[in-house]
């Protein structure tokens, strides 16, 4: 949706860096030769994967690179749930659209959806808001 093409853009940009930092954390791991530091998931933490290591010559290079990309991560969260989220929700909560549950295709008005106080949003509800938008939430507008 143009309107939000900025927030879109820059989210955008934000999942490069970090997809650019898992490609240089995935590419030094195979380097290393170590299976306890092979491909980094997104949630695990980096001396968990580790510890059962006994040490390969690239972990402090890995483990630099792990936190860039938590870094990351956290990043587009807080741009998400503190920008762009509002946005979504400014726009939509004047408009109030009926909306189409993915999962079910049952119809649900705004109000049952999102409400209409934002700042009782917990996380999960701020991304489904900005889902709207990307197509990758658990609604759509109808």
């Amino acid at each position: 949706m143009a309107r939000f093409k900025e927030y879109q853009t820059k989210l955008q940009t934000l999942y490069g860096v970090q997809d650019d930092l898992i490609n240089q954390y995935n590419e030094l791991s195979d380097k290393a030769g170590c299976l306890s530091c092979a491909s980094y998931s997104t949630g695990a933490s980096f001396d968990g994967r580790h510890k059962n290591c006994g040490g390969c010559d690239k972990a402090a290079e890995l483990k630099k690179l792990a936190v860039e990309v938590d870094k990351a991560g956290a990043d587009i969260d807080k741009y998400i749930e503190d920008e762009y989220a509002v946005a979504v929700f400014a726009y939509y909560n004047k408009k109030k659209p009926e909306l189409i549950r993915v999962r079910t295709d049952e119809t649900y008005t705004w109000e049952d959806a999102f409400g209409s106080d934002f700042t009782k949003y917990d996380k999960a509800l701020k991304h489904s808001l900005v889902g709207l938008v990307e197509n990758t939430g658990r609604f759509k507008i109808k």
